[in-house]
């Protein structure tokens, strides 16, 4: 019943076998000099900004905040060394990328995305050996940030005959068209 059901985006998956935690940690420090104050350290109770020198071992990754549509927002990466919190759904897509996997579209065809995932909104699966993870599936959908109007939808609409203004007001419910 999806708009954008059709589109090779609307569902992909994205699979590392092979956990790279220097390249994890080298994407963290890119991420942290970028914005010190979504990539965060935990320190007792709380996280705080700080360089991170060392990634250690990974036991646990885990999305921990949502966006209200469903777009990870915040992300927990749990080492033998500390806990880590990644904010904002754009270094998560960074973070769990490799770069060198491929991302396997719905319809089949394989796309080499090297710096970032295609969207954040995502599911987690992780791999694990001996308690540690070594990599990871995820399952995801769409195309871009997840938030306004998704321009596959809106082509998709179009094509069934809706016009702007019932596509507008679909994704912006609350907007009043009007011309000047």
């Amino acid at each position: 019943e999806d708009y954008e059901a059709q589109e090779g985006w609307y569902r992909w998956t994205y699979r590392v076998e092979d956990l790279d935690t220097e390249r994890m940690l080298k994407i963290l420090q890119l991420r942290y000099a970028v914005n010190e104050k979504l990539i965060l350290t935990q320190k007792g109770d709380d996280f705080i900004s700080q360089p991170i020198e060392e990634l250690g071992n990974v036991y646990d990754i885990q999305i921990c905040k949502r966006e209200a549509g469903g777009v990870a927002d915040e992300l927990l990466i749990y080492t033998d060394i500390a806990v880590y919190k990644v904010i904002t759904e754009l270094n998560i897509r960074y973070i769990l990328n490799d770069g060198y996997s491929l991302v396997k579209r719905g319809d089949g065809i394989a796309v080499e995305m090297n710096s970032l995932l295609p969207s954040a909104f995502i599911s987690l699966e992780l791999i694990k050996e001996d308690d540690f993870v070594i990599g990871y599936e995820i399952y995801g959908g769409g195309f871009g940030h997840g938030a306004g109007m998704s321009q596959n939808a809106a082509k998709a609409m179009a094509k069934d005959g809706m016009s702007a203004e019932e596509i507008l007001t679909f994704f912006f419910e609350d907007c009043i068209v009007k011309s000047k």
